[in-house]
């Protein structure tokens, strides 16, 4: 019998008709029985993906939630959780007794709740199971870690800075926040763009975040010779977004700022030819910079 369980990560075993562990090199005796999932497995272990002991395979949770459904089917995994994940506020934001609150339901409003237990990915009660897509595995874990701070950790800016990331994940289909969270417009950019104009010798670095309004974006960035941890910014939808910078991404705005308009020509050069000499591409898009400077012929 092909088995699964799951401890943090997936481990999957193999017994013989007698209830006896075979161990992983002898796993090809079997091929005419489970010739499927023994084939995803070798793919895994082939790619590096999965490590073998005597009595099973281990797999990391994310390199199992990203193969498609057909091979999770195969391998013997719960069917995916058809339902909604509804995420509620529990506090006042800005407060360090701020949680989040999260709860199963068939749909919402006025739905019926739904009582799981959660062991990770998988969802259980007496009757089912369920498999926890990567997202809402991601968010459920996010949740539950910011609500295991301590409240002296709990700032605004820290919370604000979780909830960011966390309504992001929130785009699930299978997700949705209550009106007060889905109402907040927040966004920790996970990279930053720098735009770039080039004018009477003169070569302009403009931050540039997706989804902002490029002019109120710089108008706010400009406004401070510092780099603030928090910036309200206009959005593409009419509205007003709160960009939470934080301190990583506080160094490279800040050599950004420092850069923001150069005249000399050997430094335009250099930068233009090699500007992750000047910024760190884990946190700004050189990629975008690099299309820029090419686009406008410097």
């Amino acid at each position: 019998m092909f088995k699964w369980k799951y401890d943090n990560k997936f481990l999957f075993s193999l017994e013989s008709s007698k209830g006896e562990i075979v161990p992983f090199e002898d796993w090809g005796n079997f091929q005419s029985e489970y010739l499927s999932q023994l084939s995803i497995i070798q793919e895994l272990v082939d790619n590096g993906l999965a490590t073998t002991n005597n009595l099973a395979v281990e797999i990391e949770t994310e390199d199992i939630l990203t193969l498609d459904e057909i091979d999770k089917r195969l391998l013997g995994l719960p069917s995916p959780y058809p339902f909604l994940i509804f995420i509620e506020a529990d506090g006042i934001l800005s407060q360090g007794s701020f949680k989040f609150k999260y709860g199963f339901f068939d749909f919402v409003p006025n739905g019926n709740r739904l009582f799981f237990n959660r062991d990770g990915v998988v969802l259980k009660n007496t009757e089912t199971q369920y498999l926890l897509s990567l997202n809402q595995f991601k968010l459920l874990d996010a949740v539950e870690r910011f609500n295991s701070l301590p409240e002296s950790s709990r700032t605004f800016h820290h919370n604000l800075t979780c909830f960011a990331d966390i309504k992001s994940l929130s785009d699930d289909v299978a997700t949705m926040l209550d009106s007060f969270l889905q109402s907040q417009n927040v966004l920790h950019p996970e990279k930053i763009k720098i735009d770039v104009s080039f004018d009477n010798e003169i070569l302009e670095l403009k931050p540039k975040i997706d989804n902002l309004k490029q002019e109120s974006l710089e108008r706010a960035f400009d406004l401070s010779p510092t780099i603030k941890p928090i910036y309200n910014v206009a959005d593409d939808n009419g509205g007003t977004t709160r960009v939470i910078i934080d301190g990583v991404q506080k160094e490279e705005l800040t050599r950004l700022k420092r850069n923001r308009n150069i005249s000399d020509k050997d430094l335009i050069e250099d930068i233009a030819e090699n500007p992750e000499n000047y910024f760190d591409d884990n946190i700004i898009d050189l990629a975008y910079f690099s299309q820029r400077v090419r686009e406008i012929g410097i």
